[in-house]
């Protein structure tokens, strides 16, 4: 699992153990974390994350929620990130599956409110 900037920066200082496992070159490799970073710099509020909070939860808490769901301008910020998940889901999976890995950006969030990225293999 890879969550937040500094575990996606630490992915790519280094190729991990499971990658090098399955024989997976530098080069797909690099695909990888490059499609993990554009995902991640697509958030609108990549270099302010408290003010995504505020955006969210400020000033009315879980009415606040509510109410950026419903509004279309939630929907603007957030078309980038959408864009990329997919685009990340449907390539880095295309390209993995010679290495028989599986990866996608789910929806689920970290217990720091972030997506995360998930790799996993099929049984040989």
């Amino acid at each position: 699992m890879v969550k937040g900037l500094q575990e996606v920066k630490d992915f790519k200082k280094a190729m991990p153990q499971f990658f090098k496992s399955r024989n997976v070159t530098n080069g797909d490799y690099y695909v990888v974390v490059q499609g993990l970073e554009a995902y991640q710099q697509a958030n609108p509020f990549i270099n302010c994350p408290s003010l995504e909070c505020t955006y969210w939860c400020c000033p009315l808490g879980p009415v606040q929620m509510c109410l950026c769901l419903l509004n279309p301008c939630t929907y603007c910020l957030y078309a980038k990130v959408r864009v990329k998940k997919k685009a990340f889901n449907e390539d880095i999976w295309s390209l993995m599956e010679k290495y028989n890995i599986k990866a996608e950006i789910r929806e689920e969030t970290s217990a720091a409110g972030e997506p995360f990225a998930i790799f996993y293999c099929d049984p040989l």
